[in-house]
């Protein structure tokens, strides 16, 4: 059966890619460990990546002018400049991509 194109440009298109990428970067950081070293490319790569997708969903129209989204975008591409340099700032990635995808939600009417 043939499907309908996808608007990858479309705010739930865009929220939908975001998360996918969180959980990449929270199953990768989970996957870690405690005690081991985060760093490297990998880190680099999922983190720039986590933030240029959270910054695309902040920029699309419907949500632009949401000021709490922007808020938490801007504190995500704060966590992620860390944790590049100093990888035990993983978790507050984490943290920050979290509030980020929930008020995506909250903003686009998004129920589980």
């Amino acid at each position: 059966m043939p499907h309908l194109p996808v608007d990858r440009d479309a705010p739930r298109a865009l929220l939908q890619e975001y998360c996918r990428r969180l959980a990449v970067f929270v199953s990768w950081d989970a996957s870690v460990g405690d005690d081991a070293p985060r760093s490297g490319l990998l880190l680099r790569d999922l983190a720039d990546g986590l933030a240029a997708a959270a910054r695309r969903l902040a920029a699309h129209p419907a949500l632009s002018g949401d000021a709490e989204l922007a808020h938490r975008v801007a504190s995500l591409d704060r966590a992620a400049a860390r944790a590049v340099t100093d990888p035990a700032f993983s978790r507050e990635v984490v943290e920050a991509g979290h509030e980020v995808a929930e008020r995506g939600e909250d903003v686009l009417g998004v129920v589980w």
